[in-house]
Order: C-alpha cells, then sequence, then structure tokens
C-alpha cells in the first residue's frame, strides 16, 4: 500500500506529532508499504538528514512559514511540484497530521486522486491551554469566545474526512461528542518499546550531565512551551526541597519558554537543582534511553491527547505523576501517581511521596511497564492498516 503522509510538524522539529510520524512510518516500511512524507524544509538543514529519520520514505520538502506565536515551528506551503510529486507517487491513502497549509493539500489532493482521506487528531489546540500562546488567560473572555470560534473550524475541516483518528478513548468519546456527523476511530500512538527498555547507559548519561546516583531525579520531557505549565512544575519541586535536599528537576527538551524557567528557578533560588539539558534527537534518544536519567517521570501539561513521552518514560519502568485531567488516567493507568488538576500543592506532595519510598517507585515503575506495552507497535498499526483498507475499499 502507498501511503502519503501530509504534516507541519517534522523533523529537525522535535515534538510528539514528529515522533508518532517517524514510529508509524518505520514501522510501515518494515511491513513492505511505501510511505511519503510532505513536510516543511529547514533552513540549512539537508534533505539526507530528513531522510535519514525515516530510512526508505519519500521525504517530499515544501518552503515553510514560521508562525510568529511559535518561532520553532513552521507551516508547510503547498506548492504545484509537491502536487506532482504526490501525484506521480500515486497513493492509496492520504493521511494529514496537521490542519494547517499542509492538511488543506492533503484534502485538495485527495479529492482529485479520489483516495480516502484520513487524519490523526493529534493536539487540542483550540482549547484554553493552546490559546495561551496568543497571549489569551484561560478563563478570560476572548479565550472562551475563541474556543468556541476553533472548535466550530476544525469541525469543518476535519468534515471531509473518511475516518479522524483519536489517539485514546477520552479523546475518541470527546471528538464523537462533538462532531456528530464524523467517523471517529481511535487508535494509540505507538511506542519503540525495546528502546526504552535498555538501561545501560544510564551512569554514563547521569556523569554527562553531573547527576550523582544519590540524587534523587525527577525527570520531565517535552518541548518548553508556555501552555505545559511548566512554571508550576518549579513551584511544586521546590516545596519538596527542604524535605529532600538531594532532589533535582531534569528538563529534556527546548522552547521558547525556556529562558522563563530558567528566570523562575532563579528567582525562587533553586537554580542548582533544576537542569536543562535541551532537546535530544529521536535517534540518540531512543539509542542510549535518555529517560533512563530519571527516577520519576513528571508531566504537568493537561492538553495532552495522549504524551507519547509519558508512555516512553513508562516503557523505562519510571513511575510518572500528572494531573488527573483529560487522558491522563486512560494513558498511566496504575503505573503513577494522579493529583488534582493543576493543584501544585498536591503535585508537590504526590513528588514527596515517591522520593521518600524507593519500595513504592519500583511498584509503580514496573506497573507503568506493563501498562507501556498496550502502545506495543505491531497490534495498532495493524488497526491502522485495517482502517486504510476499510476506507479504501468503501471509497
Amino acid at each position: 500500500m502507498k501511503i502519503a503522509f501530509f504534516t507541519d510538524s517534522f523533523f529537525p522539529h522535535v515534538d510528539g506529532v514528529t515522533t508518532y510520524i517517524g514510529v508509524i512510518t518505520r514501522a510501515l516500511l518494515a511491513l513492505g508499504h511505501q510511505v511519503m512524507i510532505v513536510a516543511p524544509r529547514w533552513k540549512g538543514v539537508d534533505i539526507k538528514k530528513v531522510e535519514a529519520f525515516v530510512p526508505g520514505a519519500k521525504i517530499v520538502l515544501v518552503p515553510g512559514v514560521k508562525v510568529f506565536f511559535y518561532p520553532d515551528f513552521k507551516l508547510g506551503t503547498p506548492t504545484t511540484k509537491s502536487a506532482g510529486e504526490v501525484r506521480k507517487f500515486a497513493p492509496d491513502i492520504i493521511h494529514f497530521h496537521t490542519p494547517g497549509f499542509m492538511g488543506f493539500e492533503a484534502a485538495l489532493l485527495a479529492r482529485l486522486l479520489k483516495v480516502p482521506l484520513i487524519t490523526t487528531f493529534h493536539t487540542y489546540y483550540m482549547e484554553p491551554e493552546g490559546l495561551v500562546v496568543l497571549g489569551l488567560k484561560e478563563n478570560s473572555v476572548m479565550s472562551k469566545v475563541l474556543q468556541e470560534s476553533l472548535w466550530k473550524i476544525s469541525e469543518k475541516i476535519h468534515q471531509p474526512c473518511d475516518a479522524v483518528i483519536a489517539p485514546t478513548k477520552y479523546v475518541g468519546k470527546d471528538l464523537k461528542n462533538r462532531w456528530k456527523k464524523t467517523n471517529v476511530q481511535v487508535i494509540p500512538g505507538v511506542v519503540e518499546l525495546k528502546s526504552f527498555a535498555n538501561h545501560q547507559y544510564r551512569d554514563e548519561l547521569r556523569k554527562k550531565y553531573g547527576l550523582s546516583d544519590k540524587e534523587m531525579v525527577f525527570l520531565s520531557s517535552g518541548r518548553l512551551s508556555v501552555e505545559k505549565h511548566y512554571d508550576l512544575l518549579i513551584t511544586a519541586f521546590s516545596m519538596i526541597l527542604v524535605k529532600y535536599p538531594n532532589a533535582r528537576l531534569v528538563f529534556m527538551g527546548d522552547g521558547l519558554a525556556k529562558a522563563g524557567l530558567q528566570y523562575i528557578a532563579k528567582v525562587i533560588g533553586i537554580e542548582n537543582k533544576v537542569l536543562f539539558i535541551g532537546g535530544i534527537p529521536y535517534k540518540e534518544l531512543s539509542a542510549k534511553n535518555y529517560y533512563s536519567i530519571g527516577d520519576v517521570f513528571v508531566t504537568p501539561s493537561t492538553w495532552e491527547t495522549q504524551g507519547l513521552s509519558v508512555v516512553e518514560a513508562m516503557a523505562s519502568g519510571l513511575p510518572v505523576i500528572a494531573f488527573n485531567y483529560r487522558a491522563m488516567p486512560e494513558v498511566i493507568g496504575k503505573g503513577g501517581l494522579l493529583v488534582k488538576h493543576l493543584d501544585q500543592y498536591k503535585f508537590a506532595k504526590a513528588m514527596g511521596k515517591l522520593a521518600s519510598s524507593a519500595k513504592l517507585r519500583k511498584d509503580l515503575g514496573e506497573k507503568a511497564i506493563d501498562q507501556s506495552k498496550k502502545y506495543e507497535i505491531a497490534p495498532h498499526i495493524k488497526n491502522l492498516l485495517d482502517l486504510y483498507q476499510k476506507t479504501k475499499a468503501e471509497k
């Protein structure tokens, strides 16, 4: 089968969508399918580096336009050349992952080529957490008005799709309630589990970043952006340091909020306890399993549709602390502690609870590994291919 992916998020940009596409592309190629990826071009990044991220896939790069409120993100702009490449490829399925210009080109070409149009709902970009990047407070009148409008626009964008993939049951139910006429199917994002079972580089990585074996490391991974509530995480972490002075908070990721978070840590007086190691390219991250640096994984984000970094951390045997909100209870299961939504005091209490008990960390870590197996590649890639085949047959 020939599958054409359209996305604004792709290598070298690092986020969950890039990881998702990379993993399923490699899995589809391994099964003998052909994959084309249409994505924005980044200045100074040779196409060979992009191809190395997904060896065997056909890469089509289009001009990209930076978004003013997300300078580290680009919207791809369709061209007649990219459309010609897709038509020459003659896909059986067109699957878009972002609802911007790339999504528009995907919908147009699916209609012209008379092939099924599939999309995956990756992000609650229309929800209040996402709108803070525009400078809108989460509970403001303007935020609520824009939220309602964006949901209506999103429904119009997704209506032409033969299927909308939701990565969790929570998201699936939410979309079905909102979009009555849309065919919503739940197929989780998958993780290359074996890569994250490897702990042989733990000592090497800890030494690299100046972390001793005696330190209790709370690890967080993801794009550093204001909507992810990392400021709350730093505040919660500061509350446990008197009782647990050997604790460290490590951020693995990069983004526009980094400078602000460093400033918060400095103002609180804990800058020597908070470490920013930057974004790690997926190939290196998985090869050496950077999650093995941590003892506990912490995620304060409340707008995830699934959170692949959470699953990767669980596959590494790390217990997770997260807010009891949206898809997190479903994703984490019994592999961690869930706390009241946006309650930094409860978050701090959970951090202290895990810092105080090696046995609890071990027990929850083992349950986290079991939970992560629900996101094994093989069964969900089969479900994805079944969906492709079904929509193709019905077209």
